[in-house]
């Protein structure tokens, strides 16, 4: 009996075999989506992650269709893979998911419902992820949404914050959350700036310190904003705390000169009394390891 679930040895395929033949139709799939119906995986695709074997000859294409069950294949995904990648990971997939809806499908691979958020289509569109994406508002059949991820790790944040949207308020920029990740953004200590239309807005330098941890092609986006709100305030308040050094141009993004922060805050005891009243005493350690990170750029 197979230690694996929903395994049927069919055709007379040995179990080893079969084995393999799922695992690497697991990693065809979190690549380039479901397969269509008609017509198994190509033999481009499959020659592309089959690890030859001596002992296990590469099957037919039409072994691959005969014997790839949707249910067996979510489960090696969910079990057998883990994608090494500093950037795109299931951890960070996952959060930035968080901006969206997933709707499972018992019989075939999820959908995420995007709700018209350009920042959230533009990162699925980079992403090494296969799906497609309909109409701008989801993305269907994505199989890679079965990896497993864990919601502590800094990509987790990461992927979360980059899904936001940037929004204009009172003359200065805001990113804004769905009301969905209130939860998430209390526990991280993130001060809360306003509540509107069941939006949250937070400053856009939580993005930024995150942007270490995204694709390339958005960090300037995050870190080259005009008017971004708050950073005047907390950008002092976080080097201070988590450097304890002389105020740098650029230690961080939208951190001002010494002499401009000094002249506005005339002491540093007033910077240490700012992080109390701004409510930054709960913020979550990835960002400590994020502006670290920063310092030694």
């Amino acid at each position: 009996m197979t230690k694996y679930p929903l395994i049927d040895v069919e055709h007379g395929v040995p179990e080893r075999r079969l084995d393999k033949m799922y695992l690497t139709t697991a990693k065809i799939a979190v690549k380039y989506g479901k397969r269509p119906h008609t017509k198994p995986y190509s033999r481009d695709k499959i020659i592309e992650f089959w690890e030859e074997d001596p002992d296990i000859p590469r099957p037919t294409r039409s072994a691959f269709q005969n014997n790839m069950r949707v249910p067996t294949i979510k489960w090696f995904i969910h079990n057998r893979l883990t994608i090494d990648d500093d950037i795109w990971n299931a951890d960070f997939l996952h959060g930035m998911a968080r901006n969206g809806k997933i709707s499972w499908n018992k019989i075939s691979y999820p959908t995420l419902y995007l709700y018209n958020n350009d920042s959230l289509r533009e990162l699925i569109e980079l992403s090494p992820f296969g799906g497609k994406i309909r109409a701008n508002i989801k993305w269907n059949f994505v199989p890679a949404l079965y990896l497993k991820y864990s919601e502590k790790t800094v990509s987790f944040l990461a992927g979360v914050l980059a899904g936001g949207k940037i929004v204009k308020k009172n003359g200065c920029q805001f990113v804004s959350y769905t009301y969905r990740l209130h939860r998430l953004l209390i526990e991280w200590g993130i001060p809360i700036e306003h509540v509107r239309h069941k939006q949250i807005l937070v400053s856009p330098i939580w993005v930024a310190l995150m942007t270490l941890w995204m694709p390339e092609q958005v960090r300037e986006k995050w870190t080259t904003l005009s008017k971004p709100f708050g950073v005047v305030e907390y950008c002092p308040i976080l080097w201070k705390t988590y450097v304890n050094s002389e105020f740098p141009t650029g230690g961080i993004p939208y951190l001002m000169s010494r002499r401009s922060i000094y002249y506005r805050y005339h002491s540093v005891d007033i910077i240490k009394r700012m992080r109390v009243s701004k409510g930054m005493t709960m913020l979550d350690n990835r960002f400590r390891e994020a502006i670290h990170r920063w310092s030694e750029k």
